[in-house]
């Protein structure tokens, strides 16, 4: 007789495909409604399918799925969302959009069933770039902050020149130097002075 594990925290859910594959596929249904119950009947129960729902609690589908595949036992992955199914989709793996329809369910459950081997090989090829994938998106978070803290330290090392408030404003004695005569609120350059000391009848452009 065919049996089949289902792996869903919805208690609606788990009704409706033990109904379903009951009827349709003459099959006995075991529900798990958490991650570790479900790991532990594939450890240690033999199944001719495994339904899984990729958002379970405890421990996540794709984990099941690998763990099931590792025991031999083809996989549908189920979601009903939406980044999930483009993801599922993306990646080729064997899955089933929500709300099910029963007929994708049933001709779905027997293709895996009877190709097995084929159903097992593309669980592990899809989780496998998934993996990859996850990791590489890792690496490069891991990355930026290496980054965001290294310009942090930078940063804290030379703190920026502070800002000026105010023009600046000769202090008694200073004065400017234009056109050969002295004029209130800019200073003259060494040059200028020197020049001015020496020549008195130059002008600025002379003693640039």
């Amino acid at each position: 007789m065919t049996t089949i594990l289902v792996a869903e925290d919805d208690p609606g859910i788990c009704d409706l495909l033990t109904d379903l594959l009951e009827v349709e596929l003459a099959a006995t249904v075991r529900c798990e409604r958490t991650g570790s119950l479900a790991l532990q009947a594939i450890e240690t129960a033999s199944f001719d399918l495994a339904i899984i729902d990729v958002n379970m609690p405890e421990i996540s589908g794709y984990e099941l799925a690998r763990r099931a595949a590792n025991r031999n036992i083809p996989t549908l992955l189920t979601s009903g969302h939406p980044d999930a199914d483009i993801k599922l989709k993306e990646y080729e793996c064997p899955y089933l959009a929500k709300p099910y329809r029963v007929v994708d369910l049933i001709c779905g459950a027997a293709e895996a069933i009877t190709h097995a081997s084929e159903n097992i090989r593309r669980i592990k090829i899809s989780l496998a770039k998934l993996e990859a994938t996850t990791e590489g998106l890792k690496a490069d978070l891991v990355e930026s902050n290496r980054l965001m803290n290294e310009s942090k330290t930078i940063l804290a090392g030379h703190p920026p020149a502070p800002a000026l408030t105010k023009p600046f404003r000769p202090g008694h004695g200073e004065t400017a130097f234009f056109g050969g005569r002295v004029e209130p609120g800019t200073r003259p350059s060494p040059i200028q002075h020197s020049c001015a000391a020496t020549h008195p009848g130059r002008t600025q452009a002379n003693c640039t």
